[in-house]
């Protein structure tokens, strides 16, 4: 025990402990700015109008306008929006990017102007984001470096510049550093061979 003990002190700060990490693929080294969003709450939400980048939505939850939310509609993709207005039930989101859900199956265009169209999907709300550092990633996950106090099983998203949102749990933490099990795979090349990316939340 007094042995176990020992090996444990000598263990570098930010270091998983022993049998957590578990990724199986190679882990290529990188050094990516990133912002994590811990998501807290979700509630169901039906999308009724489109508009370009602007989303008319049914929701239960109150929120206020200007604030972050990020929408799914199959639990892997997530995409970031601003809450512009609210009505009772109904609020007005302007998304940050094209939602591929919402384009139009015959030209595969964005819907432009679109109405009663009743899509589910969900909304989730999250604290404030957190900068981080991206220092290793594999086709299943990400190596983190944050000062936000992470706990295994947490769901978060990850942005990196200008990517897609990464959505994943959080594995293990240790020492202000963590490994996070993403959702769908992440796109290795891609990210390796990234020369640098901004902070732009």
């Amino acid at each position: 025990m007094i042995n176990q003990l020992r090996s444990k002190l000598r263990m570098p700060l930010g270091t998983p402990p022993r049998g957590l990490e578990r990724r199986c693929q190679r882990r290529h080294p990188v050094s990516l700015g990133a912002f994590l969003y811990p998501l807290d709450l979700y509630r169901e939400l039906i999308i009724q109008h489109v508009s370009g980048k602007t989303l008319v939505a049914d929701v239960d939850v109150a929120v206020d306008a200007g604030q972050l939310v990020h929408l799914t509609l199959d639990g892997k993709a997530y995409h970031s929006a601003t809450v512009k207005g609210t009505l009772g039930n109904r609020i007005v989101l302007e998304l940050h990017a094209d939602m591929d859900g919402l384009r139009s199956q015959g030209s595969g265009e964005m819907l432009q102007a679109s109405r009663n169209l009743h899509i589910p999907a969900r909304l989730y709300t999250s604290e404030e984001a957190c900068t981080a550092t991206v220092v290793n990633v594999s086709r299943t996950g990400l190596g983190v470096e944050s000062a936000l106090e992470m706990l295994p099983g947490q769901h978060v998203l990850v942005s990196i510049g200008n990517r897609p949102l990464l959505s994943g749990k959080i594995r293990w933490s240790h020492g202000g550093k963590a490994g996070i099990m993403t959702i769908v795979n992440v796109p290795v090349l891609e990210l390796a061979y990234s020369e640098g990316t901004d902070f732009k939340q």
